[in-house]
């Protein structure tokens, strides 16, 4: 799926309920989630060791980015979704 495909349909299924986003959407958070989980939890790992502080650290960005997520412009001009995440 290309990024801006992904971008708009995680930014979709944040904007409903859940028992009301398509199989589509489901399938693209999750996509999401799963790459840029552990894409977030290496460079936190970097900078802290402690298992607590990573998983700490880790929710914290997530509370970050689910709130600039929706309003965010993507331009693959200017990087690939997974710069801006990290």
């Amino acid at each position: 799926m290309l990024e801006q495909e992904l971008v708009r349909l995680v930014k979709s299924f944040l904007g409903r309920r859940k028992s009301v986003a398509t199989a589509e959407e489901c399938r693209a958070w999750e996509d999401f989630f799963v790459t840029y989980d552990a894409m977030i939890r290496v460079t936190v790992r970097r900078i802290h060791k402690a298992v607590d502080v990573v998983d700490d650290v880790t929710q914290d960005v997530w509370v970050v980015l689910m709130r600039k997520l929706p309003k965010w412009k993507f331009d693959p001009v200017i990087g690939s979704i997974g710069a801006w995440v990290t």
